[in-house]
């Protein structure tokens, strides 16, 4: 089973990922979480990233929006500022 084939089988049975710190945290059902952790365990770093690009994606939407809609600032410059916020927050700015 693939990264998202993992994720999305995690979720049908109640099972919550997500990337923290550069790991993979997870929190559900203990029946769920030990059924769930062989997958887990056999594809995590391909897990990891996906999650982690997902988290990354959805700080950058909600940055651009903030700053588009409470700053004023045009959807484009908003876009270029939220990427720079991230770079810097990574430390690769």
């Amino acid at each position: 089973m693939n990264a998202e084939g993992v994720i999305g089988e995690a979720q049908a049975v109640g099972v919550r990922l997500w990337h923290e710190a550069g790991r993979v945290r997870y929190q559900g059902p203990k029946a769920a979480l030990t059924s769930m952790l062989p997958a887990l365990v056999a594809c995590r770093n391909e897990v990891a990233e996906v999650l982690r690009r997902e988290a990354q994606s959805e700080a950058f939407e909600e940055r651009a929006a903030i700053m588009e809609y409470d700053g004023g600032m045009t959807r484009a410059n908003a876009e270029v500022a939220a990427r720079l916020l991230l770079k810097l927050s990574e430390g690769t700015a």
